[in-house]
């Protein structure tokens, strides 16, 4: 299930929602880059599941600390990105 209350493709929504995408795109984009392991892929998949209500991260096993605190960054960036405050990142 995603925002808009049905299945919606990530794409689709973010075209609805513009400012969210660009947002969406510059996270994927800093994770793509300098993201070591399989950090860019969770991030993606954390931002599919919660933007538009697909995916899982079951597929990845059990999170280490630091990806958890990753996930925690993505879902913080996604809800509000002025709530990423120093603790948050020194727990990174």
């Amino acid at each position: 299930m995603s925002w808009l209350g049905g299945r919606t493709s990530l794409g689709e929504l973010l075209r609805l929602r513009a400012p969210l995408g660009g947002q969406v795109d510059d996270l994927r984009a800093d994770a793509a880059g300098s993201a070591p392991g399989r950090t860019a892929a969770l991030i993606t998949a954390r931002v599919e599941q919660l933007v538009a209500g697909e995916g899982s991260l079951a597929s990845f096993g059990p999170l280490t600390p630091a990806e958890q605190v990753v996930v925690d960054i993505t879902d913080q960036f996604l809800l509000d990105a002025h709530g990423i405050d120093d603790g948050l990142m020194a727990s990174l």
